[in-house]
């Protein structure tokens, strides 16, 4: 513990907004405090899109993109975990093991710890109301379908590709990972996440031909 930690840049690189998205870009420098000094080790770039609502104000979507690049001469090794990757966790109220409930891509909860995922509910009661949100893997992901770790008691889960096995980000190439959030009140619809995942894995596209 105590070995490193992640400062924030002092200000926003970018913001914007418009009829199609709203935005920013944010930097992160994770550094290395195991040295006599200080040392960042890793750079770290957020891209972040918001979108209209959908469904009467109901769902709300965000797009988050995350481009780490080493910082030095040398490899960024990052070894087997349980742990590493883009995570959530939920509400306080949501502590309650009773009152949340996860579901995966694959239709299993709390076990689909481990499991490879095209994308990951959580949900909950919270002041009263059902409410819930899944974070959807990009396929240009390293290693989709990603691996999840599923906490067995607590309200959090995360896409871990290191679960898979060691992995590095070697200077000069940067490791880019994408997801779609969607958030929305009441359940769970396995339907709606499945065709929003497939409407952002493979968007449709228009070809302009010349007569």
């Amino acid at each position: 513990m105590g070995t490193g930690r992640v400062d924030h840049a002092d200000s926003l690189e970018v913001f914007w907004e418009g009829p199609v998205h709203g935005g920013l870009r944010a930097k992160h420098y994770f550094v290395d405090l195991s040295a006599s000094a200080p040392v960042i080790a890793l750079n770290e770039e957020w891209k972040l899109r918001v979108f209209p609502s959908l469904a009467n104000g109901n769902v709300h979507v965000f797009d988050l993109k995350v481009t780490q690049t080493a910082n030095t001469a040398q490899p960024l090794i990052l070894p087997e975990y349980l742990y590493g990757g883009v995570g959530f966790r939920g509400h306080v109220d949501w502590n309650d093991p009773d009152n949340v409930t996860f579901l995966t891509s694959e239709g299993l909860g709390r076990d689909g710890h481990g499991t490879r995922v095209r994308w990951t509910h959580i949900g909950g009661h919270s002041e009263g109301s059902l409410a819930g949100i899944s974070i959807l893997g990009h396929p240009a992901n390293y290693r989709h379908p990603q691996t999840v770790r599923i906490h067995p008691e607590q309200p959090f889960f995360n896409y871990a590709p290191v679960q898979l096995g060691d992995m590095s980000i070697e200077p000069g190439s940067p490791y880019v990972v994408r997801y779609r959030y969607i958030t929305y009140d009441g359940e769970p619809d396995s339907d709606l996440i499945d065709r929003m995942w497939q409407d952002y894995a493979y968007p449709p596209g228009v070809t302009v031909q010349k007569q």
